[in-house]
Order: C-alpha cells, then sequence, then structure tokens
C-alpha cells in the first residue's frame, strides 16, 4: 500500500518510557522504528526469532493498544501467543487478562503501566498482562552491537528527532548510528532508506507505522519508510508566492506540519519567477527538519496541453530531491488538475515516465466516467483524485454520494492504486465574468473532515483545498502579499482557524481514532453581511448561487467537558448547553463589529473570547467570503 506519514527506525543509547497524550497543537502522525541498549525483564521463553518482551502497557480508555485478537484460550502462554502472531506477520504480539492473545501492526496509544501480573493459565510462572492491561512482544531488527530495536513506532510532534539530520545514499543503521555518536547524540533514526536524524530524547506519542523502506547502503535491511496510510497534501498556488523568501517557506511549512499538513502539491505556471519559487519551497521542506515533502501538481487550466517540456523538465529536476513525496516503492508522486482530455493514455505514459522514472500518477481528470471506468481509459494512472468533493454541487448538506460514485467508476485496485479526495472551507469567487459560490454552510469544514473519518478505509490521500488560493476563497494558510489583482474580497478575512482546527482532524484521519481533548478551543466564522443585502458600490453583481446560503454565524468547540456557552453578535445571542467532545452551533447573524463567546463550567468562567467577524445590513461591495476567529 502507499504510505503516507514517515517512518522511521531509531536506536537509543538509553532507557525509554512510552506515553501518547495527545496536544491539540502539534497532533500529526509519523512512524517511526524505536531502538535502545535497556535490557528487557529476562524470561524463559522459545520465542521465534526476532522477538522480544517490551513492557507492559495500559489500554486506552476507548480503544485497545493492538486491534486485533487472535483468541481467548484457557491454555494462554506468552509463547504461544507471540508464535502466533509472528505466524501471521504481525510485528506486535500482547498477552491480556491471562487468557487473550492480541497482534498488530500499529500501537494505540499505550501508556507505561508496571502491574502484569495476571498469571498465564497455559504456563504459571508466566505472566499474560491483567485487566486492560497488555504485555507487549515486539519483533525486532538487527542492530549494531549494544543497541535492540523495540518496534515501528508514530509519533505527534514536528520532529521526533530534533538534532542533526544526515542523508547519504549509502544509509544503514550502524551508519546512522555512528554518525550520530559521533556527534554526541544519544539517540539515532533512519527513515525514508537514505536519511538519518539525531537527538537526546524520544517522543512521549508512539504508535506503529511502516518501517519497509530498504537501506540505501545494505538492501537486507530496512531503514524506516516514507509514507504509509492517510497522508494529508494541500494545495499551493505557486502563483501567489511571488515575494517568499526560504525562511517564509519553512514558517508556514512549520505551521502546515504543526496540523498535521503532510505535503504542499505545488501548482504552477509558466512565470520564470516560479521555477525559483519551487526550489525554495522544496529545498525549505528538507531544512526545516519536519520530514515534510513536495509535489508536482500540473494544473491545465494554466499549463498548455502540448508542452511537454515543462513537464518533463520538472519531473527530471525533482526526482531525487529529498523533499519529493514519494510512494514505499520510490515511486514520484505526481498530481493533475484537469487535462484528462489533453493526451491519450499512451501519450501521458510517455510525457511522464520517457526518461525512465518511476512515477505514482494520480490525476485529477475531469472526464465522463459514465459508461466507462477512468482507470479503463487511463490504465496508466496509479490513483484517482475527485477535486471537486470537498463542496455540494447543490443547494443542500455535504454527503458521500459524489465520492461513492467516483470510487465506484475509478477502477481502482487498492494497494497499489490509491483514491485522494478533498477538504475546504468554503468556496466564493467575484470576477467579472467568474462570480459563485458553493454551498459552504453546514459547519462545511468539521463536517466533511468527520465524513472522511467516517470512510477513511476508502481513502488514501486528502487534499486541502487550498492553502493559498485567494481568488476561490478556499485558503487554510495566512494571507500574503501576493493576492491576485482584484481580490478585495480577501483582506482582512481571516482563514488561519480552519488550519488550528485541521490539527484535530488530521490525528483522528491517520490513527482512525479522535484524539482526547485537553483544552478549550472555540472557532467560530460568518459572512459580513446577508445574502439579500443590495450592495451600493458593486459594479459585478451578487453572485451565482447566492441564496445557497443562510444568515449564520457558525460556531465549532472544542470542549474538555460539559458546560454552558454562551455566544454573543450584536443583537442576536444564545446559550448553548456543551458535552465533552466537538460541539457545533449556529447563531443568527447580526449587526456587529465582533463576536464574544464565554464558556463556564461548574459556575466558573473557563474562557472568554472575542473575535473579529463584522457584520453590516449596508454592504458596499458583494462578499459571501468568510471572517474567521478562533481561541483562547
Amino acid at each position: 500500500m502507499v504510505a503516507h506519514s514517515h517512518s522511521l527506525a531509531l536506536f537509543s543509547l538509553i532507557p525509554i518510557i512510552l506515553a501518547s497524550p495527545y496536544r491539540l497543537d502539534s497532533p500529526y502522525a509519523q512512524g517511526f522504528r524505536w531502538l535502545s541498549p535497556h535490557r528487557h525483564r529476562a524470561a524463559t521463553l522459545v520465542l521465534p526469532s526476532g522477538w522480544s518482551y517490551t513492557n507492559c502497557y495500559s489500554d486506552p480508555s476507548t480503544s485497545r493498544v493492538l486491534s486485533t485478537k487472535i483468541y481467548s484460550s484457557s491454555t494462554n502462554t506468552q509463547d504461544s501467543c507471540v508464535a502466533q502472531c509472528n505466524t501471521q506477520n504481525y510485528n506486535y504480539a500482547g498477552v491480556e487478562y491471562g487468557v487473550e492473545c492480541w497482534c498488530g501492526n500499529i500501537l494505540n496509544n499505550p501508556q507505561v503501566t508496571t502491574s502484569c501480573n495476571m498469571a498465564c493459565p497455559g504456563d504459571s510462572t508466566q505472566k499474560c498482562g491483567d485487566g486492560n492491561k497488555i504485555g507487549l512482544f515486539t519483533k525486532t531488527t538487527t542492530v549494531s552491537s549494544g543497541w535492540t530495536s523495540l518496534g515501528c513506532f508514530v509519533d505527534q510532534d514536528d520532529r521526533t528527532l530534533k538534532g542533526a539530520y544526515y542523508s547519504d545514499s549509502a544509509m544503514t543503521p550502524a551508519l546512522c548510528q555512528s554518525k550520530c555518536s559521533t556527534a554526541g547524540y544519544s539517540m539515532a533514526g533512519t527513515e525514508y532508506g537514505t536519511e538519518c536524524y539525531c537527538g537526546n530524547s524520544l517522543s512521549k506519542n508512539v504508535g506503529s507505522s511502516s518501517c519497509t523502506s530498504t537501506c540505501g547502503g545494505d538492501s537486507s535491511q530496512k531503514c524506516g519508510g516514507s509514507w504509509a496510510l492517510n497522508v494529508i497534501i494541500a494545495h499551493v498556488i505557486v502563483g501567489n508566492t511571488y515575494s517568499y523568501t526560504k525562511q517564509q517557506w519553512i514558517d508556514e511549512i512549520k505551521m502546515a506540519s504543526a496540523q498535521g499538513i503532510d505535503a504542499f502539491a505545488l501548482d504552477f505556471g509558466y512565470d520564470s519567477w516560479q521555477a525559483g519559487q519551487m526550489d525554495s519551497a522544496y529545498d525549505a521542506a528538507v531544512s526545516s527538519g519536519t520530514g515534510f515533502k513536495m509535489l508536482l501538481s500540473l494544473d491545465f487550466t494554466v499549463l498548455s496541453c502540448s508542452d511537454n517540456n515543462i513537464i518533463t523538465t520538472n519531473i527530471v529536476k525533482y526526482k531525487n530531491h529529498a523533499a519529493q513525496l514519494k510512494d514505499s516503492s520510490g515511486n514520484m508522486w505526481v498530481q493533475t488538475f484537469d487535462g484528462g482530455n489533453c493526451r491519450t493514455d499512451t501519450q501521458w505514459n510517455s510525457v511522464l515516465r520517457n526518461n525512465g522514472i518511476n512515477i505514482k500518477f494520480v490525476p485529477a481528470f475531469f472526464n465522463d466516467e459514465t459508461n466507462t471506468k477512468m482507470k479503463d481509459m487511463f490504465p496508466s494512472i496509479n490513483g484517482d483524485f475527485l477535486w471537486g468533493g470537498a463542496w455540494p454541487k447543490g443547494n443542500n448538506v455535504l454527503d458521500w454520494s459524489e465520492d461513492d460514485y467516483r470510487i465506484s467508476r475509478s477502477g481502482l485496485s487498492r494497494p497499489p492504486d490509491v483514491y485522494m479526495t478533498t477538504v475546504a472551507p468554503l468556496f466564493f469567487v467575484h470576477y467579472s465574468g467568474r462570480n459563485s459560490i458553493w454551498r459552504s454552510d453546514d459547519h462545511l469544514y468539521a463536517r466533511r473532515w468527520e465524513d472522511l473519518f467516517s470512510h477513511r478505509a476508502l481513502v488514501d490521500a486528502v487534499q486541502i483545498v487550498t492553502w493559498n488560493d485567494y481568488g476561490e476563497s478556499t485558503y487554510i494558510g495566512p494571507i500574503g502579499k501576493d493576492m491576485p489583482s482584484g481580490t478585495t474580497w480577501v483582506t482582512g478575512f481571516d482563514h488561519t482557524p480552519f488550519l488550528q482546527m485541521t490539527g484535530y482532524y488530521a490525528w483522528a484521519f491517520k490513527t482512525g481514532q479522535y484524539p482526547t481533548i485537553t483544552s478549550d478551543k472555540i472557532f467560530f466564522w460568518g459572512r459580513p453581511h446577508s445574502k439579500n443585502a443590495g450592495a451600493s458600490n458593486d459594479g459585478i453583481g451578487k453572485p451565482t448561487n447566492s441564496d445557497w446560503t443562510s444568515d449564520n454565524l457558525w460556531i465549532v468547540l472544542f470542549s474538555t467537558g460539559s458546560g454552558s456557552l454562551k455566544v454573543t453578535m450584536g443583537s442576536s445571542t444564545s446559550t448553548f448547553s456543551v458535552v465533552a467532545g466537538v460541539n457545533k452551533f449556529t447563531l443568527g447573524l447580526a449587526q456587529a463589529s465582533s463576536v464574544t463567546a464565554v464558556l463556564t463550567r461548574n459556575g466558573s468562567q473557563v474562557f472568554s473570547v472575542q473575535g473579529v467577524v463584522t457584520y453590516t445590513n449596508s454592504p458596499s461591495t458583494y462578499n459571501w467570503n468568510y471572517a474567521a476567529a478562533a481561541g483562547p
């Protein structure tokens, strides 16, 4: 299967304690293989080669450390359980509650405990976990003297090892350990086949991933991985980055990475300066130290169907760049916006692969699939990309029906083929000749993420559309200096609260479980005027579909517990009952220059947040864009 969250094989010279609290500000998952010289508890066991005892862990409150229960037996022993998991090619085995055997390749938020004291019924000299406590065994790998593998884990920080970084086409675990040891670090980790990271401390957050990339210097060993299931990409319009410095790229990459975004898809054109900005973006991804990736997005509303040179030139240019997004087989990920009518499948295959480069081609073709499936029209594609999945196409609440249809008509074989779909906060454009909205009500951004979570088994990648498309009001990144001429509806309309919200849903989408909310946070957004208002100085007119909306303030609250939320906007006010988790509310828009939200719990005020969301009954120009706010 193509992967999407980074996997790293990690080595250590210190004992480690593993825990996994969710951090709302840094939720994304990366996979790592952790190794340590710490000697584990001795046991007289007959285990398959490469297996060893790790530790005793408690199950999280809503799930299990390991997800697959193999059996419940009155003759259970550590030996028999590990043997079963090994036979079925799992990397982890666990005994629990005396009689239970669990296997898996993912660790779900384990917390170290010391009370795995229940005797195994098949051998009373052995311990088989306890109630909601699992004795964990790990399949280890061969490493240098003094090091022991503890498995491949998922971390939730911007980079688990934040010390030195090395890249070498001849990378091996021993070489990485040597480099880190020489530099004075006690921990080393290999990733992506050729990368080495060093540090002195571990993330507290763990879970398994796919450490399956072959080491560049020794094909018999594994050096972490590239991308496992459920990658999150943000679409970047390079044409809106003219003034960017490399440092600005680094800053925005770190912002995106901190909220679970794994890569930028660079939508580029012919301007000569754009080539320099793409170079800067790729190099900044490496310099950021986050493991962030880049990929090419061929936009055929900008590029010419007949111009093969710009496609080939950029593929050759970035094919071996350390920041290039590749799948676990080393195939270079390339996508499109449209272009299905530009070339036959043979012609596409030729222009993409005529230099012998292995391409993971995931286009967003707009061809009619009614009579012929996409894979039948284009056998050489490696995936299907539904661009329009982020918005309903009528005056209705968005559901999964368009994705269902696209999946049924794609003809994909997953894996290795991939299905990618989209999420966006809204859509509004107000140019002469192009003036319309798509319905963006109903807490669209949050609801779409929740739908993606519910259907995550069908989705390999999600693309946020977009990071910086100001013209269509779909941006979630910070507003830059390089807005297209005439985009007056963007200035002052912050969308970064949607970016802040992304972290929670990115974590859930990648891991398969919603994280525990550890701090209260509110998000709200609304339009600057009524859909029925008349603008006094607008030469373009109301957008098409202008009535596909309601005059509401949209509110999402991440709450740690029950309480009461009072929201006020001018003369409009309401008090809502709050429960622990994600709460969604609406409030009628009213003339005002701000919104105030007050959360109380057990008679005490938790927060009072004021955000700038203005509203008037007499606008001078039309604007269906949202202003968003968040706090505390």
